[in-house]
């Protein structure tokens, strides 16, 4: 039942992973962010999400 609680906790880090590696770069390509505060606010919620909840769950679980 544990490798569920890491699953459920993980899905956060891997989804905004995968959003900041490959999405946002795409998006400002595309011209879809086309103004200075779409992109700063994106950028902000996808970079800070994924690094806040990796640091969670580092700290948070302590038995990997």
């Amino acid at each position: 039942m544990k490798i569920f609680k890491h699953i459920f906790h993980l899905i956060p880090v891997v989804g905004l992973g995968y959003v900041g590696i490959f999405l946002y770069p795409e998006w400002l390509n595309s011209g879809y962010l086309d103004d200075w505060y779409p992109r700063i606010g994106a950028g902000i919620a996808t970079y800070g999400g994924f690094v806040g909840s990796l640091v969670w769950y580092i700290l948070n679980n302590k038995y990997f």
